[in-house]
């Protein structure tokens, strides 16, 4: 009984110890081993810490094992404290960093187990290790790769962040620098928040739905949401927002890219009102209100002013709301320069000007008085520029408090300015286009429509009131001599002398027009003849003063008929008439004449075109006829020659002289068809077979 339990305990024995080879040898197998004594001299060494730095068994037995180690090793902190822990027969256990035989690094998940004697103290030293060399690297190339996007991130102008879903919500656990500039928040401040609460979005729904679980919510995208700043500041972003799903298909982080579409947004809005109010041709100080009014309702920390520059000098009141009316009547003419407020200076300097307290600022020291009581406590004043580079006035935010503008005022000016400009432009070209229609662009006077416009507004005026007018009709003697001999460019430049001195000699009162060519038309207001008179030959005398014309020294002259209101007439067609029947009988007298209209002018013009018409009719009628005076040599009485004589008998005046009817016919331009019906005339009544000289002479 004794032996068999013997033999039963060397089976059990026998086993044990064949389970602990089997499990040494899978350890020696799949682990590294070394073991070296108290001076770090290697005492043993399994084949795959050989492979691991790539060295033989010969070469590293009996070596020390800081040959495995970088030099200095020995001296470092890690060393001296692995050292000081075995000696203590504490095991450790980490990740080390060796160097293989060709110089690699090799990393090694190891531990250090101290080995006792049978006192108890510390023999040796086996270290049991693992080669992790290759997930090490993978680690250390994950983390360059995510500082690698962190930096791409960072330098994004798009807000970035990551949230986790919680029960809590989504909390954030990552933002980008491009998050911190949007919103204000610093990581500190956000990390771990309810990115809805950080978020502030104008429609906290939006964001709610992110959490969903439907594949459609797996993505969000908010063309043009409305988000709001630490600072309360508006900002109109696209958000695309994506939720990741783990194995069980739940979202577990939401990843959100947020970019800044402000600016876009509110030029889209401003434009679209701006372009809106243009095309209904809405007065420009009525778009200018609308542009403040919508300035202020996205900034409601702003007073917004605009003023619009008249000339080079002045500035005037176009639009500003929300100022109170007492400082609006104040500034409805600011003078531009260098120490005149802030829109003043601006408009002088052509750039910005940004006054943060009004009450100790310099530009203001003669204009504080005027703002400080109302509350207004600083001022930023942008210039409005043309295309071309023209002044056409200022925008200007007030502010309630000691401040100067933020980023946002900024941008939001800039848009702003460009659809002033764009406005003020289009402004500037209809009254262009509405001063070509309507005056001359040689002289700037009135043109012949609006000369009749105003003078008719005179007339009604001159009823109401019971006093006289005057109408002149003036037309510059010899124009025409001018023109041939010196070019139309000399003649223009002298039109242009002569309107300049008719609108010198004129009071504001008077209207001055051109008709067109060389004539120009004036309304004399309370002027009786006595007074028409007077003026008119102060006119005339200015009128005749040289002038340098193409570098010729030029006397000029004019010729004026005159009508009177309403002795010769109540209407303003009527009154030019009379005028210009005077003037062309103050040009028969010669140069430099004026004349008034009187009845029996009017009765000779009219039988002037009665003849005109008359004789028009009478090459067709045959009133017309040739008579032939004989040519006699006087020493003998031989016939020489006919003279060709021309004849009008008038079926009701009866026989009109040649001297009637061909200066008559010079001034009407029927001369010409005159003188082709006397060459007919000629040709039809020469006699068969007859041959003589043909010679031309005047028709006289």
């Amino acid at each position: 009984m004794k032996a068999k339990k013997t033999v039963e305990w060397q089976k059990k024995e026998q086993s044990e110890y064949n389970e602990n080879n089997a499990l040494l040898s899978a350890l020696d197998h799949s682990l590294a081993i070394i073991e070296f004594d108290l001076s770090s001299r290697i005492i043993e060494v399994n084949q795959n810490y050989l492979d691991y730095f790539g060295y033989q068994r010969d070469e590293v037995i009996g070596q020390n094992h800081l040959m495995f180690c970088h030099p200095g090793y020995a001296n470092s902190d890690e060393y001296q404290k692995i050292k000081k822990c075995l000696l203590a027969g504490q095991s450790l256990e980490g990740r080390f960093e060796r160097i293989h035989k060709d110089g690699s690094r090799v990393w090694l998940a190891a531990i250090y187990q101290p080995v006792p004697g049978p006192d108890g103290s510390v023999t040796r030293i086996v270290k049991i290790a693992k080669n992790i060399t290759f997930l090490i690297e993978q680690q250390r190339a994950t983390q360059e790769w995510v500082q690698l996007l962190t930096q791409l991130t960072d330098r994004s102008d798009s807000a970035m962040f990551i949230a986790a879903n919680s029960e809590q919500g989504q909390q954030a656990v990552y933002i980008n620098q491009g998050f911190t500039k949007l919103f204000g928040y610093t990581p500190a401040q956000a990390l771990g928040q309810n990115m809805v609460d950080l978020l502030q979005s104008a429609h906290p729904e939006q964001l709610a739905l992110i959490d969903a679980t439907s594949p459609e919510a797996r993505q969000q995208l908010l063309p043009k949401e409305l988000f709001y700043s630490k600072d309360r500041q508006p900002h109109w972003c696209s958000a695309v927002i994506n939720s990741l799903v783990n194995e069980h298909g739940e979202p577990s982080y939401s990843i959100g890219i947020l970019t800044d579409i402000t600016m876009t947004k509110m030029y889209e809005v401003l434009q679209y009102k701006v372009l809106e109010a243009l095309i209904l041709e809405r007065p420009l100080d009525e778009v200018m209100t609308m542009l403040c009014h919508e300035v202020e309702r996205i900034a409601p920390e702003v007073t917004a002013s605009i003023l619009q520059s008249i000339g080079q000098n002045h500035l005037s009141h176009l639009a500003g709301p929300s100022l109170p009316p007492a400082y609006t009547a104040v500034i409805s003419s600011v003078p531009i320069g260098p120490i005149a407020a802030s829109c003043g200076t601006a408009a002088f300097r052509k750039e910005a000007v940004e006054v943060q307290d009004i009450a100790t600022d310099s530009l203001w020291d003669n204009y504080r008085h005027l703002i400080l009581p109302h509350g207004l406590l600083a001022c930023w004043s942008t210039p409005i520029i043309s295309s071309q580079g023209q002044l056409l006035g200022t925008f200007a935010f007030y502010y309630r408090q000691i401040r100067s503008p933020s980023d946002f005022h900024r941008q939001l000016v800039k848009l702003i300015a460009s659809l002033c400009s764009l406005a003020m432009e289009r402004e500037l070209s209809r009254k262009q286009i509405q001063h070509l229609a309507f005056y001359d662009s040689l002289t700037g006077l009135p043109n012949r429509t609006q000369f009749l416009v105003y003078a008719k507004q005179a007339i009604a005026l001159a009823a109401e009131m019971n006093y006289p007018l005057a109408v002149l009709v003036i037309n510059l003697d010899r124009f025409k001599q001018v023109n041939d001999s010196l070019g139309h460019a000399a003649g223009d430049e002298l039109l242009a002398a002569m309107a300049q001195r008719l609108r010198d000699s004129l009071p504001k009162n008077d209207i001055i027009g051109r008709l067109s060519g060389d004539e120009f038309i004036i309304m004399l207001t309370s002027c009786t003849m006595q007074q028409t008179t007077v003026r008119v030959e102060k006119m005339l005398s200015l009128l005749s003063q040289p002038c340098q014309i193409a570098n010729m020294n030029i006397i000029p002259s004019a010729s004026v008929g005159i009508s009177l209101y309403p002795e010769n007439g109540m209407e303003m067609d009527t009154l030019m008439n009379h005028a210009d029947i005077a003037m062309h009988k103050a040009k028969n007298m010669g140069r430099g004449h004026f004349n008034f209209f009187s009845a029996e002018m009017n009765n000779l013009n009219q039988q002037r075109l009665d003849m005109e018409d008359a004789l028009r009719h009478a090459f067709h009628i045959g009133s017309l006829e040739l008579f032939y005076q004989p040519q006699v040599m006087l020493k003998d009485g031989h016939l020489y020659g006919v003279e060709a004589l021309s004849r009008w008998k008038h079926p009701i005046l009866g026989d009109i002289p040649p001297q009637r009817f061909i200066p008559l016919a010079e001034e009407s331009g029927l001369i010409n068809e005159l003188a082709l019906w006397r060459l007919k005339q000629h040709v039809g009544n020469w006699p068969t077979g007859v041959y003589g000289a043909l010679m031309s002479h005047r028709c006289q």
